[in-house]
């Protein structure tokens, strides 16, 4: 019983102080709803374009364009949010597009991430051999895609869909 009341002094006198936080009295400021966009970012549709103007990638790629191509013309703006969650852990663009989306996303070329020796994997890197079994794996931490080279555009999108629609992580909900 002591034990409660000597936090609920402790909180009172921190409060009264100014040892609490600064920043719990701002958020007063925003209704819930203002305040869940500005934790989680934007609930609009993504836009394509603003994704793909800010982000890394090798613009001579034919993955690269067949890639944002699928995006742009082939996924509805749910296949887009599960694209974007399977890439940066979080569904919802940056509040103020993705100029603010920290590190970048990235695209970068994979096909010898899964070899062992060095040696396969820099001749898989200078062969640019085209795979239609490996799927495109991320790095959320970075907002890193890492897409093999596929023969096809079709292969590319499946696989896409493949990685987005049965790809369960541990998300935080």
């Amino acid at each position: 019983r002591e034990r409660p009341a000597k936090l609920l002094l402790a909180t009172s006198a921190a409060s009264s102080s100014g040892l609490i936080p600064w920043w719990k009295k701002y958020i007063s400021l925003f209704n819930y709803k203002e305040f869940v966009q500005l934790l989680s970012g934007d609930s609009s549709p993504i836009d394509v374009e603003d994704w793909r103007r800010h982000s890394v990638y090798d613009q001579r790629s034919r993955t690269a364009k067949d890639f944002w191509n699928i995006v742009k013309k082939d996924f509805d703006d749910e296949e887009r949010k599960k694209l974007l969650r399977f890439v940066t852990s979080v569904s919802r663009p940056p509040l103020k597009g993705f100029k603010y989306l920290q590190p970048p996303f990235t695209i970068r070329y994979s096909e010898g991430d899964q070899s062992n020796t060095f040696g396969a994997k820099m001749k898989a890197v200078f062969t640019k051999k085209k795979s239609k079994e490996k799927l495109p794996t991320a790095s959320t931490c970075f907002n890193l895609l890492k897409l093999p080279s596929y023969p096809t555009k079709k292969i590319l999108r499946e696989k896409l869909r493949q990685c987005i629609n049965e790809g369960k992580g541990l998300y935080l909900t």
